[in-house]
């Protein structure tokens, strides 16, 4: 099926593209109100972190229009990275399964140690609770054994986005998000959005300029990939007839194009 209309990065594709998000985030508002999500036994310890994943997607897609209403610009920058990242960790998780959850939850273990240790350095007051010896989670691979070669590796794409974005032969997604990066962090950058400069003379903004759209075309292709990765992992597949038509209107071939393939398979084990 072809797109209605020629996609770009233009304020018709926006608008439509707006639309479809939104509707996407109400359909997965009701699908979770309606309290009917019903999760395979097989799935469901994949299911819980994919689904916080998902959440994260719509509901900062949703604070990201609401700044796009009330005339924000540059500010959305870092909503617009951590929606990116997040439905890209979500293709990452659904694809590697067990031993990438393995992976999430070393790396969850291990910044909650850092951040005790920097909280006992500068003398933070330590709640009980948390004052306690942390494990290592079970299933961590040893050196030495088939699997750690997988660990090591998903490992490097889960803590560097650009390692994870290339394994899925998706390499130029990367400078888009080193771009927000760039918007996200005290830069030169974000000091010369309000900055208006002609020549050699340079004058205040009171708000930054809209460069273009591709913010708020993005974030609902980015909702359209989480969906595809999301609803078929609950009872029903209740969002696929939307899926469709939103991958449809937005000129990708099926909403299967979005679920991304692994360059290269994950070394073999014994």
């Amino acid at each position: 099926m072809r797109p209605v209309y020629e996609f770009g990065n233009n304020e018709q594709t926006a608008g439509r593209a707006r639309a479809l998000g939104v509707q996407l985030v109400k359909a997965a508002d009701e699908v979770i109100t309606s309290g009917g999500i019903v999760v395979d036994q097989d799935k469901e310890h994949l299911f819980y972190l994919l689904y916080g994943w998902w959440r994260m997607v719509n509901r900062s897609a949703a604070a990201l229009w609401l700044l796009d209403d009330a005339g924000y610009t540059v500010e959305s920058a870092p909503i617009v990275r951590n929606i990116l990242e997040h439905t890209y960790s979500m293709v990452w998780l659904h694809d590697a399964g067990d031993p990438a959850l393995t992976v999430v939850e070393v790396a969850a273990q291990e910044y909650r140690q850092k951040l005790l240790a920097n909280m006992r350095r500068t003398n933070w007051r330590i709640v009980r609770d948390a004052d306690i010896e942390i494990l290592p989670p079970v299933g961590v691979p040893a050196e030495g054994d088939p699997d750690h070669a997988i660990h090591v590796k998903l490992s490097g794409e889960f803590r560097m986005f650009d390692t994870l974005v290339v394994a899925y032969d998706r390499g130029d997604v990367y400078p888009v998000y080193r771009y927000l990066c760039s918007l996200s962090h005290a830069t030169a950058f974000t000091a010369n959005a309000y900055l208006e400069r002609d020549g050699e003379n340079i004058s205040a903004r009171g708000v930054a300029a809209r460069a273009g759209y591709a913010d708020v075309i993005w974030t609902t292709v980015s909702l359209t990939q989480a969906g595809v990765i999301m609803s078929p992992l609950i009872g029903g597949d209740p969002l696929k007839r939307l899926l469709n038509r939103a991958a449809a209107d937005l000129g990708v071939e099926a909403p299967s194009f979005l679920r991304d393939q692994r360059r290269a398979p994950l070394p073999a084990t014994a």
